[in-house]
């Protein structure tokens, strides 16, 4: 843990001696901080009640997220357009859900999922039948060539946060992964003890599906939909394999993708770093990786009637897939 505060803080101080010229560093890491500073705030919201597009006591506020809604099958959801939901495979991509949302006038909207379009390994889009309407704040996404905007070429550092739905708890804390595993790019959170909000714990089942964001200024910046936890991991919509494997399932012209063109151009680079080295396949979620206690997750997981073998190739912590 100290070592990813040192990491995010080092980040930080990146982003405030950059201050005086307009960087993408330090509209990603200053408000977020400065609102995760918050003692009169609170971290408690109801996952039940998604109101967090007017709740003004969480210490997100004034960020809006009245982009997260609550599935009738008990999970967690976030719209990623006014008519696709970002979810997990594992989950059955929500088929079948009706999903109820509270607009920035706290009027509730009830979206109803019409398909789930599996889009890569864990990664589903749930389209609705019907449209959120212009009250309902849609997340941004950063594009794909994000890392031509950053010094270090990655979001690794910058500050985050996610939606725990098990603990009720919005849950301040820092990019420790973004990388490739299985063909697909993924990124990784971790509390790093910072402020009040920031010793939050690992997801556990039933929080598949719950969104992290970043913060751009005062707007949300969606990175994935949950489903790992220690403490949360999903697959990073703005991943150039995702994004491609997005726009030739189900496009992306809805997507409300972060401008970046303003910002100083820090040059060509590959877009997420390549794997591990230590990466293999060495059985089921229950084998140990030699010399250690993490363990690989190679399973079969099944969603209603649904069922599908999902083999991240990656060593991982914790529980396997949310279910």
């Amino acid at each position: 843990m100290v070592r990813y505060f040192k990491r995010f803080l080092l980040v930080y101080l990146l982003a405030l001696q950059n201050s005086t010229a307009q960087s993408l560093t330090n509209d990603l890491a200053a408000n977020i901080t400065a609102l995760a500073s918050n003692t009169n705030a609170t971290w408690s919201y109801n996952p039940s009640l998604p109101n967090l597009g007017t709740n003004t006591g969480v210490w997100t506020w004034p960020v809006n997220l009245s982009c997260v809604g609550m599935a009738s099958s008990g999970f967690q959801a976030v719209l990623l357009t006014r008519n696709e939901i970002l979810t997990c495979n594992h989950i059955g991509g929500l088929g079948g859900n009706s999903v109820v949302f509270y607009d920035t006038n706290q009027v509730q909207w009830i979206a109803w999922v019409s398909n789930a379009v599996n889009i890569a390994v864990d990664l589903d889009i749930a389209e609705l039948s019907n449209c959120a309407p212009a009250s309902i704040v849609i997340p941004y996404v950063l594009p794909p060539d994000y890392t031509n905007y950053l010094p270090s070429h990655s979001i690794e550092g910058l500050p985050a946060f996610w939606l725990h739905k098990n603990t009720s708890h919005i849950e301040f804390a820092s990019v420790t992964g973004s990388f490739v595993s299985n063909g697909s790019e993924w990124v990784s959170l971790f509390h790093n003890g910072y402020g009040p909000f920031g010793n939050g714990s690992s997801a556990t089942p039933g929080d598949s599906g719950s969104p992290a964001f970043m913060v751009w200024k005062d707007s949300p910046v969606l990175l994935f939909a949950a489903t790992y936890g220690n403490d949360a991991e999903g697959m990073f919509i703005s991943g150039a394999s995702n994004w491609l494997a997005v726009a030739k399932s189900v496009g992306t012209n809805g997507l409300r993708v972060l401008d970046l063109s303003h910002y100083p151009f820090l040059g060509n680079t590959n877009q997420t770093p390549p794997p591990p080295t230590n990466l293999r396949i060495i059985g089921t979620g229950s084998d140990q990786a030699r010399g250690g206690s993490t363990r690989l997750r190679l399973l079969t997981v099944s969603a209603g009637a649904k069922s599908s073998a999902v083999t991240p190739d990656k060593l991982i912590n914790g529980p396997p897939f949310l279910l």
